[in-house]
């Protein structure tokens, strides 16, 4: 079972750190993944109507406690 855990590609964990990293803008995900993401699940469930990113996510907790408005 050990063997299956197993990363033989040494360039393998940098690549997943670097990717998941820059899906990061200000300790928050991006707003340009988020609404792939968003969009990606209107597709899946087949709805039509569109929903302005604003109202399904705010950042501002975040901001606003890491001293940036």
């Amino acid at each position: 079972m050990n063997e299956l855990l197993v990363i033989r590609d040494s360039d393998l964990p940098r690549n997943i750190y670097d990717l998941v990293a820059g899906l990061y803008n200000d300790k928050v995900l991006s707003d340009d993944f988020m609404q792939a993401g968003i969009e990606e699940e209107r597709a899946h469930l087949g709805v039509q109507r569109s929903q302005p990113l604003s109202d399904v996510i705010d950042w501002s907790f975040l901001r606003n406690a890491d001293g940036r408005r």
